[in-house]
């Protein structure tokens, strides 16, 4: 799992890493909040995929171009992706909720606060528009007009490593229950069953930090 999670970390904070762990950022609440769910319902997803590896790894089903976790999810159809990356019960999706609105607060109330500040148009893909929305916030968070956090580059990768660990341990926490007990089966025609789940699909569709 290691270097899957590694890989993550690189993608959601790989503009930072470059910094000393103790550079400090001002972030707003709802990046924070994203970059927490986002990392929640990846180490969700992580594990699910991890106990698929092995049970096909013990049937002697793996492919030989699959030897590591690693290269068993990048060789994931679109279907195969969705059976693990989806959140598979309605209280698992409510129970991340709760833990991302104890942390941070309603993410919808946050994600509207900053979209009528930034005013990011995610059409437009030629770098200009990213690199304006961020001047936006940048001169938001400065002049207090959204919620915002201080964190160094070291407490946002604590906080991604937080967010997969707590989605790990809540994926696990459902696989025991559902032995015992019948959860509610989320909407199958969904991408994501709550709101939590949709605006960490957000993610690329918003500014970088400032």
């Amino acid at each position: 799992l290691v270097p899957v999670v590694s890989d993550h970390l690189q993608t959601l904070i790989g503009e930072w890493a470059h910094l000393v762990r103790d550079f400090k950022l001002t972030v707003s609440t709802f990046q924070a909040g994203q970059v927490y769910a986002v990392s929640a319902l990846f180490g969700y997803a992580m594990r699910r995929a991890d106990a698929r590896f092995l049970l096909d790894k013990a049937a002697g089903t793996i492919d030989q171009d699959s030897p590591t976790l690693a290269d068993y999810v990048a060789n994931f159809g679109p279907e195969e992706a969705w059976s693990v990356a989806a959140v598979a019960s309605k209280e698992a999706e409510d129970v991340l909720e709760a833990q991302v609105s104890m942390l941070f607060g309603d993410l919808l109330a946050l994600q509207k606060e900053l979209a009528e500040v930034v005013n990011y148009d995610s059409s437009n893909t030629d770098g200009v528009e990213e690199e304006r929305a961020a001047s936006r916030l940048r001169t938001a968070l400065a002049a207090g007009e959204v919620s915002s956090l201080q964190l160094t580059v070291g407490d946002l990768r604590r906080l991604a490593l937080e967010g997969c660990a707590f989605g790990y341990f809540l994926s696990g926490s459902e696989a025991d229950l559902s032995a015992n007990l019948e959860l509610t089966v989320p909407p199958q025609d969904q991408s994501a069953t709550g709101a939590v789940s949709a605006l960490a699909g957000e993610v690329e569709r918003m500014p970088k930090f400032a």
